[in-house]
């Protein structure tokens, strides 16, 4: 995959001549020494990976933004369902530049890697971000609604920070884009910094922080406010969700309900029945994305955690490949699980996308 094995600084090349690249995208970036993912074979697999991720992730989501748009339903999670999957479909778009990426490298051509990447980077980082936080907006609501259900959400301010969440997070990437180019010339490390470990924020911190910074403060910060955070707000919805299905499911000592529908009393009228079951498989559905994205979220951290405990050095390549697959990868297969939980648990949408797959049969 790589001419070159040896590691020179950067804007030299191996053989000690001086790079004539320069500025934000220079039309070949030098490749000074072996990329952080080298081994052929899995880099091939991976951009395959990649793109079959990719395939689907478009396919599916597309199919829930469009029915989500055509029921133009008015309730605080359809838009919040219709958000989720933008945001996996951007997902889908940032795993096609990520699968052209690793072909650019493989073909060793660096004046495409260079320009692919930066696009790459800020989708990804984009997109991966915006879907967790879409995650966590869901599990919060629906936990106030089980625990208040008249409660009404204004949705000016739902809209509000669904919107500047992403948009914080495209100005970090594009800085992060714009430091990593002026700072680094060797495809190798800009590949490192943007691709297989993407700790957005890291320059801004790096550059904004003042001389005396503890450098241990650097892990906590670039993993616990777009990581830890998360998980933690997720997992203590779950619970609390949990908490208040005890009694719908029949859990009590004495109950041996497992009929997987709300236990209600006796003359309980039919409309109130099906509204309580249709409430209880929303809340269910939430649940299974919110553990699905806590999963997925918090092995990334972990990851990084471990690594620095156990390597504190400097890690190898084969472990550079678990921090992509964490990074990168698990992110891409939660946007495949969300719209594959919302078929399956939601009735009308499964049927809408049958009758979208028998239209295009016939």
């Amino acid at each position: 995959m790589v001419n070159t094995t040896g590691t020179a600084s950067p804007g030299t090349s191996s053989d000690n001549t001086t790079s004539t690249t320069s500025g934000l995208y220079p039309l070949g970036a030098p490749l000074t020494h072996q990329l952080y993912l080298s081994y052929p074979a899995t880099n091939v697999s991976i951009a395959v990976f990649l793109l079959l991720l990719g395939v689907l992730i478009l396919g599916l989501n597309s199919l829930i933004c469009k029915y989500y748009l055509t029921k133009n339903g008015s309730l605080v999670y359809d838009k919040l369902f219709l958000l989720l999957s933008a945001a996996d479909t951007v997902s889908g778009v940032a795993a096609v530049f990520q699968c052209a990426s690793f072909a650019a490298m493989l073909a060793n051509n660096t004046h495409a890697a260079t320009h692919i990447l930066p696009a790459t980077a800020l989708l990804s980082t984009v997109a991966f971000h915006t879907s967790a936080f879409y995650n966590v907006l869901l599990a919060v609501c629906r936990t106030v609604t089980l625990h208040s259900p008249f409660y009404t959400f204004n949705m000016s301010y739902v809209y509000a920070a669904a919107a500047l969440y992403p948009l914080v997070w495209a100005l970090l990437g594009a800085y992060e884009v714009h430091s990593v180019y002026m700072n680094t010339e060797d495809l190798a490390d800009r590949v490192n910094l943007l691709q297989i470990a993407p700790l957005c924020g890291s320059e801004l911190i790096y550059n904004a922080a003042p001389q005396d910074f503890p450098d241990w403060l650097y892990f906590p910060l670039l993993l616990g406010i777009p990581f830890v955070i998360p998980s933690i707000i997720c997992c203590l919805c779950c619970w609390s969700s949990l908490m208040s299905l005890r009694p719908c499911l029949g859990l009590n000592k004495d109950s041996t309900n497992t009929t997987g529908y709300i236990v209600t009393k006796v003359g309980t009228s039919k409309l109130v029945r099906m509204r309580q079951n249709r409430n209880f498989r929303a809340t269910i559905t939430i649940l299974q994305l919110s553990v699905v994205f806590f999963v997925c979220n918090t092995l990334f951290f972990m990851t990084e955690i471990t690594l620095e405990v156990v390597q504190p050095n400097g890690i190898e390549e084969i472990e550079n490949y678990i921090v992509y697959t964490a990074g990168n990868l698990l992110p891409l297969i939660n946007s495949v699980i969300n719209p594959t939980i919302l078929i399956r648990r939601g009735t009308k949408l499964k049927n809408f996308v049958y009758h979208l797959i028998n239209e295009r049969k016939n």
